[in-house]
């Protein structure tokens, strides 16, 4: 089913159209809604209530493009796990992932070591670094979501990157002398 099919059937409530939708995109939105939470538990419900609000709010969509939806899809989940994680005070019980030797290629040993120093950050540097890097809202939509200043969101992005590098730089350095 072509995207605008999708997003029309959704704005009927078509059932068929929103099993399409989320059957297509719910990966995507895990995988958001995973990089705030930490959880997979929690990130399923995020999810969920992620589509519950997408489908009740498919008749404010103005563009029927497949990048359109996505980015709006990925707002309302990036939104809708800080809601979360705000309501369950999950900011100080994130779960830390370990890391594994037995890594196959450099790429994926990479991607670990950001996701290890990501996770290494305090949780306002986390979450800024995240919404901003990584999801790319503006500072003035971190802050209106975080209910902080632009500039605080501006000043904990700088704290976030510099401490991210370090962290990172000791993981490649503890990493390096372990091979």
């Amino acid at each position: 089913m072509a995207v605008e099919h999708i997003i029309k059937g959704c704005i009927k409530q078509n059932r068929r159209a929103q099993k399409e939708l989320f059957y297509t995109y719910s990966k995507q939105l895990m995988a958001t809604a995973m990089r705030y939470t930490k959880n997979e538990f929690a990130a399923k419900d995020v999810v969920q209530e992620s589509f519950i609000k997408i489908y009740n709010s498919m008749h404010q969509l103005k563009q029927y493009h497949e990048g359109t939806l996505i980015a709006w899809m990925k707002k309302i989940t990036a939104r809708q796990a800080l809601r979360y994680l705000e309501q369950n005070k999950s900011f100080q019980a994130r779960q830390v992932s370990k890391r594994s030797h037995s890594v196959s290629s450099t790429s994926e040993l990479q991607l670990e070591d950001v996701k290890l120093a990501l996770d290494k950050l305090p949780d306002g540097y986390r979450t800024v670094f995240q919404l901003y890097v990584i999801e790319g809202y503006s500072h003035k939509e971190i802050g209106e979501m975080l209910n902080i200043g632009t500039s605080s969101s501006r000043s904990q992005l700088t704290r976030a990157r510099t401490m991210f590098y370090e962290k990172w730089s000791e993981l490649e350095n503890y990493y390096g002398n372990v091979k």
